[in-house]
């Protein structure tokens, strides 16, 4: 059985502390420099390491769970100790070192994977299966909104905190770059950290894609909008009843030289489609879970990761792409 360990235990740390306690696996301990949270891994009857070396020496892997700003010197320690490992987003600041931390997991034969928790989402896994089977059409453009009030970082700005989740989810649903990017955002809060971002991205085949960012939000939004040919399609995470729909509605090219003569708006939606909304049945699961369970079987051998590193080092280098258009006041910029 996998040993495995938790290196850090806050706010997100307790979730996989809460779940790895129930999984196949044979739980070792948690390392955190806060010592008070020795009697929390006494509750789960684990070890507490205040040092991460000495929990490196007990385990096979480890899931990081850390301020960002550690990660790339955490698991390049970890990956060079020989043990598999687990990145939370944002994985790490640079491509460069998302690239370096890649190839030293390949050569060393280590699973090495960014927590993107919504690869794992039944909804995401849904859409992106009827994007593949081509049941939505040509896709004309995808909005995705990532809002909410809090928590307020102090150490990333909402493109780096919120940004690694619908950036996953799109590369996960159309798997590839994009030929231009431009962002505009702005730090009401604290100087140099940009709280509210909007993104848009181009891609060769004229597709476009609209992102928003936020933590000053008046409520949770976590949204996506694929607009294609033959229908459209909606992911609200926040719905608990329907949180895919897929809407028989739309207009195409073809469509519109058929219905240009008419008269009147009641003319126009007579000679438009508006089908039924289709709400798919899902697998009611619980994300994160799969995603340490996915993670434990490749470790083991024994499937392939869902959330690999090659999808890693795209998601930073998308990032930082952002990022440089941001710094430039939204100036364009031409991905090579």
């Amino acid at each position: 059985m996998l040993k495995i360990g938790l290196i850090g235990c806050g706010y997100w740390g307790k979730h996989y502390l809460r779940i790895l306690s129930r999984l196949p696996c044979e739980l070792i301990g948690i390392a955190d420099t806060d010592p008070q949270k020795k009697k929390l891994a006494e509750s789960f009857g684990v070890k507490y390491f205040r040092e991460i070396p000495k929990l490196l020496k007990k385990v096979d892997a480890v899931a990081v769970v850390t301020p960002p700003e550690t990660h790339y010197k955490i698991a390049r320690l970890a990956l060079r100790r020989g043990k598999h490992v687990l990145l939370e987003k944002p994985f790490v600041f640079k491509s460069s070192q998302a690239t370096e931390l890649r190839e030293m997991a390949l050569n060393s034969r280590l699973v090495l994977s960014p927590g993107l928790v919504y690869l794992y989402n039944p909804a995401v896994i849904k859409l992106k299966k009827m994007i593949d089977q081509g049941t939505l059409g040509k896709i004309y453009y995808i909005t995705l909104d990532w809002l909410n009030l809090g928590i307020i970082r102090h150490d990333v700005n909402a493109l780096w905190n919120f940004g690694p989740h619908p950036f996953s989810i799109l590369f996960n649903l159309i798997n590839r770059f994009p030929e231009a990017v431009s962002a505009i955002g702005n730090d009401f809060i604290q100087k140099g950290i940009e709280d509210f971002v909007i993104c848009n991205l181009k891609y060769p085949d004229g597709m476009i894609v609209g992102i928003k960012l936020s933590w000053l939000h008046p409520e949770k939004v976590r949204s996506i909008t694929v607009v294609g040919s033959k229908k459209l399609a909606k992911f609200d995470d926040t719905s608990a009843a329907s949180p895919l729909e897929i809407y028989d509605k739309g207009i195409t090219p073809e469509e519109f030289k058929q219905a240009q003569n008419w008269e009147n708006f009641a003319e126009f939606k007579s000679k438009t489609r508006y089908g039924a909304v289709e709400m798919p049945d899902l697998d009611k699961t619980e994300p994160l879970k799969d995603e340490l369970l996915n993670f434990i079987a490749a470790s083991e051998n024994k499937e392939k990761l869902l959330a690999t590193p090659e999808t890693a080092v795209s998601i930073v280098r998308l990032l930082e792409l952002v990022q440089k258009s941001l710094d430039k006041n939204g100036k364009i910029i031409n991905v090579s």
